[in-house]
C-alpha cells in the first residue's frame, strides 16, 4: 500500500477534515461560523451580531477590524491561549476554521475595515482570494452562506454579547498554573524568541542572569521553577459572569481547582411546570463563549443527576449521589457557565474535557435547580412587576429605538418606548421614570448596547489637567483612546483648521434641550453634511449661552438657529429665552430660528401613540402661565394640553400632560434634523492665506509619514522596570514623561 502524504492545510477544505479540526459534526458548521466570529468581536470589544437577510448575518465590533492575513487557511497556527489566561478567542484555529467552514458551505465573507470593503474566499488551491468591491465607513465582518441568517442557533450565541469582563484581570501569565509538560510546550512554539522574552510575559520578579539567551536552548522546567518562587504580588481570582446574565432565572456559582488551576462554575436554572423531570441544557459556556461542546442532562431516580457530554458520562460518587438532586415534578432549563485559566482539550478542534468539572456542575446544577423549583411556586401568586415588565419588553425596545443598534439611544428614549406597555402589563397608572432608567435598565442592558446617559461631574487626569465628562459615551470615548494609537499614523488634512473661529466653521447651531442625544446626532454626520456646530443644556440656558448665540447671529453671515425641545411648559420658555430679551440679557441681533420639535402638530401625533404622559404642574397661578405661553405663541389648543385645561369652560380639571424629545426614535429625530435644516455650507473669506497654510501643512504631513514608515526601535529588555526606579527617584513624573526622558 502507498503511504500518502498531505499537508495540514488541506484537512480545513474537506468535511471530514474540517470536523476534525474544529471538533464539530458537519452539521454544526454554520454554528461553528457564528461561534468562532462573535468570540473574535466580543474579544476586541462591544461585539454583536445582526442578520441582515436569510442569507446574510452582520457582526459589529469597537476594533479596527480583523486584519486579512489571518483570513488564511495555510498560515501558521497562531494562539495567545499558551499563557493561560483564559481568553475567549485568539488568531488561531479559530478563523481558519471559519475559511475552511465557508469554503465546505459555498459561502464567504465581505470585509469592511479600513474604508475598504473586501470580499475574501478560499480558492480551490487553498490559496485567499480578495476582491475589493468600493469604499465603506464602517468595521465589520459580512457573512454570506445559505441560511445562516436564520440559524437556529442564533439566539443561543446572543448570550455572547451579554458576557462581561474578562476571565482572569490579569495581563501576564501566572507561573503557579503551569507544570513542567506545559512550559515544554511554549519552548517547542518559542522559535526566535529570547529568555527575556518569555520570562516578560509572567508575573513574577525573576530576572534571568543571560535574557538574551534563545529560550529553545534553556532548561524550560528549571525556569518555571525561578518564576514560580519568585511570584509576583496576589495571585488572582477568575471572575464570575454573574447573575445578571439570566436575571430572570436562579443563579448559582461554586469555586474549585484542578492540580493547581482555579476554576469557577456558574449555573442559571428555570423552573417549567407542569413536567416530568426533563433538563434542557440551553447553552454551555466556557470562557465567556457559547460553546459547541454538547452536554445532557438526566434526572434519574431519587431525583439523581447524571451528567453527558460528548466524551464523558457522569454521576457523583456513591456517598454523595442522593446529596444534590432535583425534583422530577417540573422540567428545567439551565444554562452552565465554566471560567477557567486553561481547559484540557480532547480533540485537534476545540471540543473540551469536562471530566475535572463534572462534580461540581451536578452540585451547582442542583442548587439552582431548588431555588428556581421554589421561585417557581412563589410566582404563581404574583402579579407582573414592573422589573419584570423592563426585562420583557427592553430588547425589542432597544431594537426598535436604535434602529438594531445602528444609533445611540438614551435611557429616557427606551423608557419612552416601553411606558404604554408597561403600564398595560403591571396594570398601574403611573411610574417613576428613574426607576426604570437609573434600577433596571443598567440591569438588563446587553453588552455592546449604545445607551446614553447625560453626564454627571467630569474625571481631570493627573500631569496633563485633562477632563472627560462622566457620561456613558464619554467615558466610552475615553477606554478607547488607547486603540487609536498607531505607528502608521499621521496628520490628516481635515484636522489642519481645527481651530478656526466660528465665523470660518459653521454658519448653523441646533440647540438640544437634552445632552443624551448628542452621540446619535454627532455619529450621523449631519452637522458636518450642514456645517451645523451643536450645544446642549440641562435645564433653562445661562446668560452665555445667550450671548454665544448673539454673537453668532453677528459674526457669522446668514447664521441660524435650529431648536429641539420637549412640548411642555419649560421647552417653551427655554426656546423663548434663547432668542428674546430677559432682564438679564438683551439681544443685539435678531436671531433666525426654526423650532425643529416637538411642535404642536407632533405632539399630537405622539400623544394619540400613548407616547406622552400626565405631569404635575407646581404654579398655582395657572392664569399666568396661560398668559406667558400665549406671550410665546402657543395657541390655545395646545395651552390646554399641557395644563389639563378644559377647552369648553377654561376650568383646568383635567391631566396636565407633555411629550418629550424621547418619544422620538432615533431615527424620527435624525429626520426631524434632515429634512428641517435648510441653507448652503460656508466657505470662508480671505482664503489666500488659509491655502498657503494648507500647503505647508501637507508637506509636514508628508515628512512626518515618511519617518513613520521607517523601521521602529525595538523596546529594550527591562523597560518597565527602568521606568518603575525613574518613576521612583522623582514621584512628580508620569509615565510618559519618564518614556520621553529615557528614549
Amino acid at each position: 500500500m502507498l503511504t500518502l502524504k498531505q499537508e495540514d492545510w488541506k484537512r480545513y477544505m474537506t468535511p471530514e477534515g474540517l470536523s476534525e479540526k474544529a471538533g464539530v459534526p458537519q452539521n454544526r458548521f454554520l454554528e461553528l461560523i457564528v461561534k468562532e466570529l462573535i468570540d473574535n468581536a466580543c474579544d476586541i470589544g462591544g461585539g454583536r451580531m445582526h442578520p441582515r437577510d436569510d442569507n446574510t448575518l452582520e457582526f459589529f465590533d469597537d476594533g479596527s477590524g480583523v486584519p486579512l492575513e489571518a483570513l488564511s487557511i495555510k498560515r501558521p497556527l497562531i494562539s495567545s491561549k499558551h499563557w493561560r489566561l483564559g481568553e475567549r478567542g485568539a488568531l488561531g484555529n479559530g478563523l481558519r476554521v471559519v475559511m475552511g467552514a465557508l469554503y465546505c458551505l459555498g459561502g464567504h465573507l465581505e470585509i469592511h475595515s479600513h474604508s475598504k470593503i473586501t470580499k475574501v474566499l478560499i480558492g480551490d488551491d487553498g490559496e485567499t482570494i480578495y476582491q475589493e468591491l468600493g469604499e465603506t465607513t464602517e468595521t465589520k465582518v459580512v457573512v454570506h452562506c445559505r441560511r445562516i441568517g436564520i440559524h437556529s442557533a442564533l439566539a443561543k450565541f446572543k448570550l455572547t454579547e451579554r458576557m462581561p469582563g474578562r476571565v482572569i484581570k490579569s495581563d501576564k501569565a501566572i507561573p503557579a498554573w503551569f507544570d513542567d509538560e506545559a512550559i515544554k510546550d511554549i519552548q517547542r512554539s518559542s522559535e526566535g524568541l529570547t529568555l527575556g522574552d518569555i520570562v516578560n510575559q509572567f508575573r513574577t520578579n525573576y530576572h534571568p542572569t543571560d535574557p538574551n539567551v534563545s529560550f529553545t536552548l534553556v532548561d524550560a522546567t528549571e525556569v518555571l521553577q525561578r518564576m514560580q518562587e519568585n511570584t509576583l504580588q496576589r495571585t488572582p481570582s477568575v471572575q464570575e459572569v454573574g447573575s445578571a446574565l439570566m436575571p430572570e432565572w436562579e443563579y448559582a456559582s461554586i469555586k474549585g481547582s484542578y492540580g493547581s488551576v482555579p476554576y469557577l462554575i456558574e449555573a442559571w436554572v428555570d423552573a417549567r411546570s407542569p413536567g416530568s423531570g426533563e433538563v434542557q441544557v440551553v447553552s454551555l459556556i466556557t470562557n465567556r463563549a457559547v460553546s459547541l461542546t454538547s452536554v445532557s442532562v438526566r434526572i434519574a431516580e431519587k431525583g439523581r443527576v447524571h451528567i453527558t457530554s460528548a466524551h464523558d458520562d457522569y454521576w457523583r460518587s456513591a456517598s454523595e449521589r442522593d446529596k444534590y438532586t432535583l425534583p422530577k415534578s417540573v422540567d428545567y432549563g439551565a444554562v452552565l457557565s465554566i471560567s477557567c485559566p486553561y481547559f484540557p482539550i480532547v480533540s485537534s478542534g476545540k471540543a473540551i474535557d469536562l471530566h475535572n468539572f463534572n462534580d461540581d456542575l451536578i452540585k451547582v446544577l442542583s442548587i439552582a435547580g431548588k431555588k428556581a423549583q421554589k421561585a417557581k411556586r412563589r410566582s404563581k401568586s404574583k402579579k407582573l412587576t414592573i422589573k419584570k415588565a423592563v426585562e420583557i419588553l427592553l430588547p425589542e425596545a432597544y431594537q426598535r429605538v436604535s434602529e438594531n443598534g445602528k444609533y445611540w439611544a438614551n435611557a429616557r428614549q427606551l423608557m419612552y418606548a416601553m411606558r404604554p406597555d408597561i403600564l398595560r402589563l403591571c396594570k398601574i397608572d403611573s411610574f417613576s421614570d428613574t426607576i426604570v432608567t437609573q434600577d433596571y435598565l443598567p440591569l438588563f442592558r446587553q453588552a455592546g448596547w449604545k445607551i446614553a446617559y447625560d453626564k454627571r461631574g467630569a474625571l481631570e487626569e493627573p500631569h496633563t489637567g485633562a477632563t472627560v465628562g462622566l457620561g456613558t459615551i464619554e467615558i466610552n470615548d475615553y477606554q478607547g483612546r488607547a486603540s487609536k494609537i498607531s505607528l502608521e499614523s499621521f496628520v490628516p488634512s481635515q484636522t489642519i483648521f481645527s481651530g478656526m473661529p466660528a465665523e470660518r466653521r459653521f454658519n448653523k447651531l441646533l440647540w438640544v434641550e437634552k445632552e443624551g442625544f448628542n452621540q446619535l446626532i454627532r455619529e450621523s454626520g449631519l452637522l458636518e453634511r450642514h456645517d451645523m456646530a451643536m450645544a446642549s443644556s440641562k435645564g433653562l440656558p445661562v446668560v452665555a449661552a445667550r450671548e454665544l448665540i448673539d454673537y453668532l447671529a453677528g459674526a457669522v453671515e446668514g447664521f441660524q438657529l435650529y431648536i429641539l425641545a420637549d412640548f411642555d411648559i419649560n421647552g417653551h420658555v427655554l426656546a423663548d429665552s434663547l432668542v428674546n430679551d430677559r432682564t438679564r440679557y438683551q439681544f443685539k441681533h435678531d436671531i433666525q430660528v426654526k423650532l425643529l420639535g416637538v411642535n404642536w402638530e407632533q405632539a399630537q401625533r405622539l400623544h394619540s401613540q400613548g407616547k406622552s404622559e400626565p405631569v404635575s404642574i407646581k404654579n398655582k397661578d395657572l392664569n399666568k402661565t396661560v398668559e406667558l405661553l400665549t406671550s410665546y405663541g402657543v395657541e390655545s389648543q395646545a395651552i390646554n394640553f399641557l395644563l389639563g385645561r378644559d377647552s369648553w369652560d377654561d376650568q383646568f380639571s383635567e391631566t396636565p400632560m407633555r411629550v418629550e424629545l424621547n418619544a422620538f426614535t432615533s431615527r424620527e429625530l435624525l429626520d426631524l434634523i434632515e429634512n428641517g435644516v435648510k441653507g448652503s455650507k460656508l466657505i470662508p473669506k480671505d482664503l489666500g492665506d488659509l491655502y498657503a497654510e494648507a500647503s505647508i501643512r501637507k508637506q509636514v504631513a508628508a515628512f512626518e509619514r515618511e519617518v513613520r514608515q521607517n523601521a521602529v526601535p525595538k523596546p529594550p529588555y527591562g523597560l518597565r522596570s527602568q521606568l518603575s526606579q525613574m518613576l521612583e527617584d522623582d514621584p512628580s513624573l508620569s509615565w510618559d514623561e519618564a518614556l520621553a526622558k529615557l528614549v
